[in-house]
């Protein structure tokens, strides 16, 4: 049967369906947006935008990949990392953070 395969969204009679952010256009709006970039190559956008300085207690943790989309805010990307990367950010001065695995 065509058309069969195709997928079905339950959206309220008149909703209308959320937009996708662009990743290219994200700085415009003050947002950072990962499709799966390394931690090294978040952290290099990142610490370019927020003029903050982010380390990784472990260098192996540079090649995890990041997804998400948040403010370009250095708090915003420590709860990104910390919820889905299970990373823990220790302050070590000002603006300046180590991330490590959690223990």
């Amino acid at each position: 049967m065509l058309g069969a395969a195709r997928s079905r969204e339950r959206r309220e009679p008149g909703a209308r369906k959320r937009p996708t952010p662009s990743l290219p256009l994200a700085w415009r709006n003050n947002m950072l947006a990962f499709d799966g970039e390394t931690l090294n190559e978040a952290i290099a956008q990142v610490s370019q935008q927020t003029g903050w300085t982010f380390e990784l207690a472990d260098p192996s943790l540079g090649e995890m990949r990041v997804g998400g989309y948040v403010q370009a805010d250095p708090e915003a990307f420590i709860e990104l990392m910390s919820s889905s990367l299970n990373l823990e950010a220790r302050r070590e001065g000002d603006r300046r953070v180590m991330l490590s695995r959690r223990s």
